[in-house]
């Protein structure tokens, strides 16, 4: 910039300006190349890291649903104000990302569709843990009883490892474990049927045993979509660099 300074003086107001533009661009252009190419798109970054964490959050509460244990659903409280205060998060990082997105600094897709998946994932599981929590152990059938705890906890491995994925730690996750666990606590609601015990149930217990059959299958959806979003992300990991 020397150089450029004695030119300055050289060539008067007219050198002078024509220098200052210069040097303002030469600014622009490497301030450009530098956040394109060396600074990381931290936004996009932070939204799979986020996401990652809400699927954590709500493994965490069916681990909790299936343990039995009262202390562990004694935490389900604080686990669901920690979910809604990353849901948050997240949602404030989606906009930051798509900012990031328009100006060509991330090529992973857009956030929206996570947003959304990750807000009716919470909605399910809640809808879960009221409908559960609500029956009690003691209310539900042994068999049914069982079905569901198998179920619960599978989610919470296949959500787990589908923030796994997200974070590019391993391949997307199948979903069919889950959907036999679904299908088997269908199945254990039709054997009840057939032998005739759901004949003296209450008809606040028969609405909890469907409402939770109803909620897992809505859960065992909404994680598919989950699941296909973290192919999406997984692919464009692995796709060449786009030029710039």
């Amino acid at each position: 910039m020397l150089l450029l300074g004695d030119a300055d003086v050289e060539g008067g107001p007219l050198g002078l300006a024509a220098n200052r533009i210069l040097e303002v661009g030469l600014g622009c252009g490497v301030g450009l190349l530098v956040s394109v190419l060396v600074v990381p798109a931290r936004a996009s970054r932070s939204v799979l890291e986020t996401t990652a964490q809400v699927a954590n959050l709500l493994a965490a509460q069916l681990e909790a649903l299936a343990s039995g244990s009262d202390a562990r659903q004694a935490e389900l409280g604080s686990l669901a104000v920690t979910t809604r205060e990353s849901l948050i998060r997240l949602e404030a990082l989606v906009q930051e990302a798509a900012r990031e997105r328009r100006s060509w600094l991330t090529d992973i897709p857009d956030g929206e569709p996570l947003l959304r998946t990750m807000r009716r994932l919470r909605h399910d599981v809640s809808t879960l843990r009221r409908t559960a929590r609500e029956a009690g152990h003691d209310a539900l059938p042994e068999h049914a009883a069982r079905s569901w705890l198998r179920a619960a906890g599978t989610g919470a491995v296949t959500l787990r490892r589908v923030g796994q994925a997200l974070l590019g730690r391993q391949a997307p996750e199948d979903s069919s474990a889950l959907a036999q666990a679904v299908r088997a606590y269908r199945n254990a609601l039709d054997e009840m049927r057939r032998a005739g015990l759901t004949r003296s149930l209450s008809t606040a217990t028969l609405g909890r045993l469907f409402g939770i059959g109803f909620a897992l299958e809505q859960f065992r959806r909404d994680l598919d979509d989950l699941i296909e979003r973290s192919e999406e992300i997984h692919a464009s990991h692995n796709r060449p660099a786009r030029v710039r």
